[in-house]
């Protein structure tokens, strides 16, 4: 009986033990896509909130311009608009609008590099309200329209060029931009400013970058200990978070070392994903505001071994209940066998007593 006992609980630990090594296996990378979905829904919440400030903005200059194109001081009123905004949504860097010339109000050969209307040297109306030092300040936006390439393959007026020439709304690249006399690292939320489906200009508004290699960060080391490696991309592999790699912001990922999740941005999957190569788990999330796919991603890598060394401490931690169960069940099988028998000899005294009696009797 303890010998069955034995068999069959040896063969139940063996089932149950590879059962919950497929089930961790699930578990974890259930867990790496989860994290990786989790920093996606924070990006396009973001993402949706500014691209809503830009497109309210740009339905606001339409507006605007309508009803007091020709007051006097109508550029000052659009920039207490931007201002107004700025002041609202103090996560932005920057709120803008930037008209084609004389789109505005017809007038820029008298607001010639106008400080006050924030307007450049040819009168366009293109102001840039900016925050810095906990204070508001504006001037006119610089390299709108120039077509000149950088090494990521981002045009220098990329904000401004691609509303301009898709009439639609746009999310540029990391860049770096002059605010305040510093280059910053941002990207834009752009919407065409358009009147009966003709190009005017365009309103949007600047997202700094810096708290997402701060989320970047604080997510990898939370997870594993930080063994594996995390990074968020723009739609041309521009990196705007690289775990404990700040150095690699506003660069392309390097082909060698990132080589992977190369392969898999190249793929341009919607849907997210993990693969497991070369003993490494590597995971691909895109990127989703209002539905609609912006073209970044959440890229993670881990070691397999991450998930083999977890597999192996659920085993051990099984093998070692499965001992201590089998040592219960010989403990209890001894118990069950004893009082068996007690049960048995009791049963033979109660049944052979009457005979002894008889014999006795007869004796």
């Amino acid at each position: 009986m303890i010998l069955l006992i034995l068999s069959k609980n040896a063969d139940t630990q063996e089932e149950v033990s590879n059962q919950a090594s497929r089930m961790l296996e699930k578990v974890v990378l259930d867990q790496i896509l989860t994290l990786g979905k989790y920093q996606a829904a924070e990006l396009g919440s973001r993402f949706l909130a500014a691209a809503k400030i830009a497109n309210s903005l740009a339905g606001s200059s339409v507006s605007y311009r309508k009803l007091h194109a020709n007051d006097i001081d109508s550029r000052e009123g659009v920039i207490i608009l931007l201002q107004d905004q700025l002041r609202i949504h103090d996560e932005l860097i920057g709120t803008y609008v930037a008209y084609e010339k004389n789109a505005f109000d017809g007038r820029d050969e008298e607001f010639l590099e106008s400080l006050a209307t924030a307007s450049d040297k040819a009168g366009r109306f293109v102001p840039y309200v900016y925050q810095i030092n906990q204070q508001l300040a504006q001037e006119a936006l610089i390299g709108f329209e120039d077509q000149t390439v950088d090494e990521n393959g981002v045009r220098a007026g990329e904000y401004y060029l691609c509303p301009k020439e898709t009439k639609d709304s746009c999310l540029t690249d990391p860049y770096l931009y002059p605010v305040g006399g510093e280059q910053v690292l941002l990207s834009s939320f752009v919407s065409p400013i358009l009147n009966n489906g003709q190009f005017l200009g365009i309103a949007g508004v600047d997202m700094g970058l810096k708290f997402i290699q701060q989320l970047v960060d604080d997510n990898n080391n939370n997870v594993y200990d930080g063994i594996g490696k995390m990074a968020i991309v723009s739609q041309r592999g521009i990196v705007a978070g690289y775990s404990n790699k700040a150095d690699m912001l506003g660069k392309k990922l390097d082909a060698g070392d990132d080589g992977y999740w190369h392969q898999l941005l190249n793929e341009k999957s919607t849907q997210a994903k993990i693969e497991v190569v070369n003993g490494q788990l590597h995971a691909i999330i895109p990127v989703i505001a209002a539905g609609r796919a912006t073209g970044w991603t959440v890229l993670i890598s881990l070691p397999e071994s991450v998930v083999i060394a977890a597999v192996a401490e659920l085993s051990q931690l099984i093998e070692q209940n499965g001992e201590e169960l089998a040592f219960s069940s010989i403990v209890s099988g001894i118990l069950c066998t004893g009082i068996a028998i007690l049960i048995m000899l009791w049963l033979m005294n109660q049944v052979l007593k009457p005979l002894l009696a008889t014999v006795l009797v007869l004796k």
